[in-house]
């Protein structure tokens, strides 16, 4: 049985994260130069930390500053877990020889709250994966008598679960012909399902990795939604291959954020910069009738967003 409870989840899998990589390390650091810990998780790379050679170079990246999402939250055990993810993430980070950070964002936040040095730190935005195959195997999905309007990808605290549904069902009320879709799976999700009673939004299964292109292709718009005042602990790694694909980009995140100013700087639509539901409806029922330059979508995507710039940052 999988615990309900978040917290209690996210140990489990630290834990067991902990055991695999500890069953793994002596051989696979043999020969090796560098080492590139993900964080998170970051509670495993600090339980191997006396084990590693010493001579191995850490170039961590980091996907996500966890801390920024425990900010604001009350409770004594919501402070008791922000003081171990500071403990944990601080240790982590200090003791790598680079970091690498998705955004400027993250990196001038995560230097203010670990006291990093200025000099082992570098930002480089998420590279396009996407290779053009699309597949035809979603067609029974998606009706192509109406316009879809999709979520896909993991459903979390960071995306605003509930007021996404919120939207979603709002929306539908005042925009005709328009379906509503989220791909997902996990707790959040589940939770969304029971939720909702609107015929018009549906919930799916997370697509198999070779119908991810399909699925681009076939919706109309695809929701990038970021909660209040967290667009500095994480970039959305689905970006780019959203650019890269051929479906309009709806994103939601913070005033003044480096996402919005990225869009806004290289004429990309469409970025709100809040969560209230008029607005959003107003924005979505735009952009459903605006006519946009997916060349120069993929133009800007492949001048941010490429794995060349990645490698010479982790070789550096």
């Amino acid at each position: 049985m999988f615990f309900k409870k978040t917290i209690v989840r996210r140990l489990v899998l630290e834990l067991s994260f902990v055991f695999f990589i500890l069953s793994k390390i002596r051989k696979h650091q043999k020969n090796k130069d560098i080492i590139m810990p993900i964080f998170p998780p970051s509670f495993a790379f600090l339980s191997i930390l006396p084990f590693l050679n010493r001579n191995l170079k850490k170039v961590g990246m980091v996907h996500d500053l966890q801390e920024v999402y425990s900010i604001g939250k009350k409770g004594i055990v919501n402070k008791v877990v922000r003081y171990f993810i500071h403990e944990i993430e601080e240790k982590c980070y200090n003791s790598c020889n680079r970091l690498i950070f998705l955004s400027k964002e993250m990196k001038d936040q995560a230097k203010e709250l670990y006291g990093l040095a200025e000099n082992k730190l570098e930002v480089q935005y998420p590279f396009i994966t996407v290779k053009g195959n699309i597949t035809n195997d979603l067609g029974h999905i998606f009706d192509k008598n109406k316009k879809h309007v999709v979520y896909s990808g993991a459903l979390g605290e960071k995306q605003s679960p509930e007021k996404l549904l919120n939207f979603f069902q709002e929306a539908s009320l005042e925009i005709e012909n328009v379906m509503f879709h989220v791909f997902s799976k996990g707790e959040e999700f589940n939770k969304l399902v029971e939720l909702n009673k609107n015929v018009n939004i549906r919930f799916h299964d997370l697509v198999k990795k070779e119908n991810l292109e399909e699925l681009y292709q076939k919706s109309d718009i695809q929701i990038v939604p970021q909660k209040e005042g967290t667009s500095k602990g994480s970039l959305p790694s689905k970006l780019p291959n959203l650019l890269a694909s051929n479906c309009k980009i709806f994103l939601i995140t913070d005033l003044n954020s480096e996402l919005q100013k990225l869009f806004n700087n290289n004429n990309l639509h469409h970025v709100v910069t809040t969560w209230e539901t008029d607005e959003l409806i107003r924005a979505l029922k735009a952009l459903l009738e605006k006519s946009i330059d997916f060349k120069h979508q993929k133009v800007i995507a492949k001048k941010f967003f490429t794995i060349d710039k990645m490698i010479e940052k982790v070789l550096r």
